[in-house]
């Protein structure tokens, strides 16, 4: 079986492995909220992600503010 190797940076990782761990690690503050709003968050993850973890020009819907901030903690 393989190790999962857990040290490497997300900036390190593909898009789509950055978003599935951001995913991951975010967990806790999603998953209360409808699969709708979860998409859209992740949305926002992914736009994060592709533009260089930089926040700049990044439109988050206002009802997901709060909890993207928190994510972005997180991530960060």
């Amino acid at each position: 079986m393989k190790k999962a190797n857990t040290h490497i940076k997300l900036r390190d990782m593909s898009p789509s492995r950055a978003l599935v761990r951001c995913a991951n690690i975010t967990h806790e503050e999603w998953i209360i909220l409808a699969i709708d709003v979860t998409l859209e968050l992740w949305s926002v993850f992914k736009d994060y992600i592709t533009n260089g973890y930089v926040d700049a020009n990044i439109i988050v819907p206002d009802r997901i503010k709060a909890v993207w901030g928190r994510c972005k903690t997180i991530i960060d």
